[in-house]
C-alpha cells in the first residue's frame, strides 16, 4: 500500500501531491491496515487529516469505521473525515457532471476559449 499525501503547499501556491511511504501488506484485514496506517502517519498531525481514499469497499469500509473510532478515542474533539465513498474520483466526477447539467454549462468548450495562462494559474 502506498501512502500518498495531497496538501496545500504555501511555497508552491497550489495543491501538491507527494509520495510519503509504502507498507507491504498483501491481502490483509482492516485491523492490520489500521496498524500500518497509524504507524505510517505517526509523524503527522492527525487533526489535519481530511480524507482517506480507497480503491475498493470490502476491507476499506471497516477500516474507515475503526480508524475514525480509534481517533475519536484518542481525541474526542478530533474532526471527522470527509467520506467520498469507496471511489472518490467517481463521486467528484459525478458531482461535476450533475453541476454541468443543472447549470447548463458546456464544459467541452473550455479548451477552445482563448485566455492567457497567467489568468488561470
Amino acid at each position: 500500500m502506498d501512502i500518498i499525501l495531497r496538501y496545500w503547499s504555501e511555497r508552491e501556491g497550489k495543491v501538491a501531491v507527494r509520495y510519503f511511504t509504502s507498507e507491504f501488506l498483501g491481502h490483509t484485514q482492516a485491523e492490520k491496515l489500521l496498524e500500518s496506517i497509524n504507524r505510517s502517519l505517526s509523524p503527522l498531525d492527525p487533526k489535519k487529516l481530511l480524507q482517506i481514499s480507497m480503491d475498493g469497499p470490502t476491507v476499506n469500509w471497516k477500516f474507515l469505521r475503526i480508524f475514525q473510532e480509534d481517533k475519536s478515542k484518542e481525541d474526542p474533539d478530533a474532526p471527522k473525515l470527509i467520506n467520498l465513498g469507496s471511489c472518490g474520483l467517481h463521486v467528484v466526477h459525478g458531482s461535476f457532471q450533475t453541476g454541468e447539467r443543472e447549470t447548463e454549462t458546456l464544459m467541452n468548450v473550455f479548451p477552445n476559449i482563448v485566455i492567457t495562462k497567467s489568468l488561470v494559474t
